[in-house]
């Protein structure tokens, strides 16, 4: 008990000789504000405590501790409870100075100043919406323009014009820049009286609508409330239409016999009039993109077909463009006799009115033939005309030249 006294005297006068390095040592450990930093090692107690306590502390490990270990943890667990103790002091008075230092006004007003200003995080629901708007703002226009006798093109140059003008001009009057576009005014002046009194009005539209749709003079509290669609509720009191069992008995007759007629004329209506909302945009997704495709013939529909898109080429069966000799004997080739058929003496007679299978002309025509049937590229009209022209070259002339020309080979053959 005396040395427990003695270290509590010591601790004391400790905190009152060596307060400045505990106060330094413990700032360094807890970060300055008080907090523990765990990440950092332990504080060394000879920056915390006086040697005189350090001293104190030993005479008690050494005194009431018996063996090593035992003096080591007495000495341990005294000095944990003196660093414990100091931090506390320290703490309970860095407290009152923090408070006082943050309840001062001169010292919020320089750390309002210095704070960095915070940006309003943006609106995901309005921006949304926002777009949504003038995408359908820009169909809009283009019908517009579209019924007032405007080509396709022409329309669509003026919807994404017209959009972007507006936005732009809403954009400008909502960030308070007006006064900034008066330098400019004179020439979009010029630029409005060389438009047509058609387009400006498509123009002027696009900009009202803009100006309703994404901004105008409301809060944008208020504006969310105005864009949010309303939810009504159905009067379970009011008779269902899809209700099957209660009937009015209004016709006569059994329903289920009755046919039901369509009129084409309203469905093509309806077809024309997406057909020319579509075309404002264009396609707005991988799959509208291969819808247009098919439809222009760039790629095949499923199931693949290889002959998709032939043309006329369709109705042709395939055997027309691979028996294609078949014409050569309804064909007006020139009739010739030869010696040199298969067999012992077999020949062709010009009486019989049979195509000579062995001479030189009918022999090259039977490769023309082979030649044309193996080409997947020509038409069968084409490969007809081929036809032609070799059996309007091979006329009388040319065949008494081939039918002299052959011989004279037969016979350096013969003589060889």
């Amino acid at each position: 008990s005396m040395l427990l006294r003695t270290i509590g005297g010591l601790v004391r006068s400790g905190l009152s000789n060596g307060g400045r390095r505990g106060v330094r040592a413990l700032s360094v450990q807890t970060g300055g504000d008080g907090k523990e930093d765990h990440g950092k090692k332990d504080v060394n107690p000879k920056e915390v405590l006086d040697e005189e306590i350090l001293k104190a502390v030993d005479d008690v490990a050494n005194e009431l501790g018996g063996d090593k270990e035992k003096k080591k943890g007495l000495r341990t667990s005294l000095l944990s409870r003196l660093i414990s103790h100091e931090k506390e002091t320290f703490q309970s008075a860095t407290v009152d100075h923090t408070s006082e230092m943050f309840s001062d006004p001169g010292v919020l007003a320089v750390l309002k100043e210095a704070a960095a200003p915070t940006k309003p995080l943006p609106n995901a629901i309005h921006d949304r919406k926002a777009k949504r708007g003038l995408v359908l703002l820009r169909k809009e226009v283009f019908y517009q323009a579209v019924q007032s006798g405007y080509s396709a093109e022409d329309a669509q140059r003026i919807s994404m014009e017209a959009v972007e003008e507006a936005e732009k001009r809403v954009e400008e009057k909502r960030d308070g820049e007006i006064e900034k576009r008066k330098s400019g005014d004179i020439e979009k002046k010029v630029i409005m009286e060389k438009r047509e009194e058609k387009e400006q009005k498509l123009f002027d539209m696009a900009y009202d609508l803009a100006q309703k749709m994404l901004y105008g003079d409301d809060a944008p509290e208020q504006k969310l409330a105005a864009l949010a669609s309303k939810v009504l509720e159905a009067d379970p009191s009011f008779p269902s239409f899809f209700d099957t069992k209660t009937r009015l008995n209004i016709f006569k007759g059994d329903i289920s016999q009755l046919e039901t007629r369509r009129i084409g004329f309203w469905e093509e209506w309806e077809e024309r009039a997406a057909k020319t909302w579509n075309q404002s945009i264009g396609p707005e997704n991988a799959f509208e993109e291969q819808i247009l495709w098919t439809k222009k013939g760039a790629q095949w529909p499923y199931p693949i077909n290889n002959e998709y898109l032939l043309g006329q080429e369709e109705k042709v069966p395939f055997f027309e463009h691979i028996f294609v000799d078949r014409r050569l004997a309804s064909s007006n080739l020139p009739k010739e006799e030869t010696s040199l058929g298969r067999g012992s003496g077999s020949s062709y007679s010009v009486s019989k009115g049979l195509i000579d299978t062995d001479g030189p002309i009918a022999h090259f025509m039977h490769l023309v033939a082979v030649g044309l049937s193996k080409n997947p590229h020509m038409t069968v009209e084409k490969k007809q005309r081929h036809i032609d022209w070799f059996i309007s070259f091979f006329n009388v002339e040319k065949q008494k030249l081939v039918h002299k020309l052959h011989e004279q080979e037969q016979a350096a053959a013969a003589a060889s």
